[in-house]
């Protein structure tokens, strides 16, 4: 006999708790015995639960925690943005963007401007142009700048700590940046694998980050996913009475799936905005 397994929210089930059992009074072994009663009950009302291809599943979780770790990047670099800020501003211009590896590397080699101003010049030209940055102009006015540079204080009582902390901010905001990119490295290996690639990268504003997303969203069942999305659009499938009628499991959590959506209709509005004034 072949396993049919099947998904309840647990909104269902407190529903259902309450119906039959308006004391409130709930513990585990009752859960599951009303779950069994629901599900023998109204077996025809509840979708199977069929897992998706691996390679979605993958792609879903890669691209959730890439989603996470570039938060992370973010939660850094604003952290490291407010410090420096209180110490070293100069760097925020002259490290460059706070996240990349040139940043990182500019910290932990010149925590401070006093460091940074007793370096040769030709050393800091070199840093630069060994990071990638070749643009002379770019790297003479950013020497210029640091020539010219104040200090925001001298009162060792904040520098040394201040110090301190970017000196542990740093390496961690490296670690995330090699990360992300190891997942993007991933997720471009798997996306490009899969034979639905195609389609989602020829979807306007559809970027390396965005089109795994998208196909991961979508997931296998197309169907079901293509009246979630509509939902999400304001618009009503057939026997859908209100937007809050979004049946079915979901790949990605509700509020996932809304900002997915708001970036998806930013991109092709932008896409074919001017066109249409």
């Amino acid at each position: 006999m072949r396993r049919r397994e099947l998904l309840s929210r647990p909104k269902s089930l407190k529903n259902y708790r309450e119906a039959l059992h308006p004391s409130g009074a709930k513990d585990d072994p009752t859960d599951a015995e009303l779950l069994l009663q629901f599900a023998m009950a109204h077996q025809d009302k509840i979708k199977p639960w069929a897992p998706a291809e691996p390679e979605i599943r993958l792609l879903l979780r890669l691209s959730e925690f890439r989603r996470k770790t570039v938060g992370k990047r973010v939660r850094l670099t604003n952290e490291l943005t407010q410090l420096l800020k209180e110490y070293f501003p100069a760097a925020l211009d002259c490290a460059g963007e706070l996240d990349t590896v040139m940043a990182c590397d500019f910290l932990l080699k010149w925590p401070t401007l006093e460091k940074l101003q007793k370096s040769q010049p030709e050393t800091i030209r070199r840093f630069y142009q060994e990071h990638g940055s070749r643009r002379r102009d770019v790297i003479e006015d950013r020497l210029k700048q640091i020539r010219s540079a104040l200090p925001l204080t001298t009162d060792a009582p904040v520098i040394e700590p201040s110090v301190f902390l970017v000196q542990s901010i740093v390496p961690q905001l490296h670690s995330v940046i090699d990360a992300i990119a190891q997942f993007d490295q991933r997720i471009k290996e798997v996306f490009e694998k899969h034979p639905d690639a195609p389609i989602f990268s020829s979807f306007p504003g559809a970027g390396p980050a965005l089109a795994p997303r998208l196909l991961a969203a979508m997931g296998s069942d197309r169907l079901a996913a293509a009246g979630n999305w509509s939902t999400l659009a304001g618009q009503l499938g057939p026997g859908r009475r209100s937007l809050a009628a979004v049946s079915g499991p979901k790949m990605i959590d509700a509020d996932a799936e809304r900002r997915l959506f708001r970036e998806v209709f930013a991109k092709m509005y932008n896409r074919y905005e001017p066109a249409l004034r």
